[in-house]
């Protein structure tokens, strides 16, 4: 019972911490916030109606993880082309696109929508990590200022800490899934992972004041 209300109910409802202080601050968002905030939103949405189907309708929810991932990813890397310089950019959102169609290849010949689509997960998870760890590379070469002091580096340590400890579940998945005991200790992890980089991203909004999100197109 404690591992239901706690997978089905408080960890969904911890989007919404995100989501006050998102909008909260909107004025103040750079755009680069702003795109992580309708990400936050899209992923309210899906989870929400994956659930449903779950346990409304006793549906599988698979199918969800398909049309979400493309999606998550060019939020997620249209997040990091903000700090970057126009010809950049547009080799991220051309990463988009080429993405976009290997999930669907995937999902037409490899996983279809009765698994997991732990093959595009796993390449999207280690794209992410590698974006996060430039990011921090590039953007903390300052020794006079703070980490902490960084809204931008609020963000991206809750989407290295996702991606990161999500990348073993992401790729083994399919074969867990019997595993009893095992699976359900799998969710129980990869919820509390997600309620924290949601925590995350709401102090990277609360931090957000009227001045941009350091650039580290330099």
């Amino acid at each position: 019972m404690l591992f239901f209300i706690y997978t089905t109910f408080v960890v969904p409802l911890t989007v919404l911490i995100p989501i006050v202080y998102g909008f909260k601050n909107y004025s103040n968002l750079p755009r680069a916030f702003k795109i992580i905030l309708a990400f936050i939103i899209f992923s309210a949405f899906m989870n929400t109606s994956s659930t449903i189907v779950a346990r409304v309708f006793h549906k599988q929810t698979t199918g969800f993880f398909h049309v979400y991932t493309p999606f998550e990813f060019a939020f997620v890397i249209a997040f990091f082309a903000e700090f970057y310089n126009t010809k950049i950019r547009n080799m991220l959102y051309v990463l988009i696109a080429a993405f976009a169609i290997f999930c669907v290849l995937n999902t037409v010949y490899l996983e279809s929508m009765m698994q997991l689509d732990g093959n595009a997960r796993s390449v999207d998870a280690i794209i992410l990590i590698a974006c996060c760890m430039l990011f921090f590379a590039k953007n903390n070469n300052d020794l006079d200022s703070r980490w902490a002091d960084h809204a931008s580096n609020w963000i991206t340590a809750g989407l290295l800490l996702y991606y990161s400890c999500s990348l073993f579940m992401f790729i083994f998945f399919n074969k867990m899934t019997e595993a009893g005991i095992m699976s359900d200790i799998i969710i129980y992890i990869y919820a509390t992972i997600l309620a924290i980089e949601y925590i995350l991203f709401a102090v990277g909004f609360n931090k957000c004041r009227a001045q941009q999100a350091i650039s580290i197109s330099k």
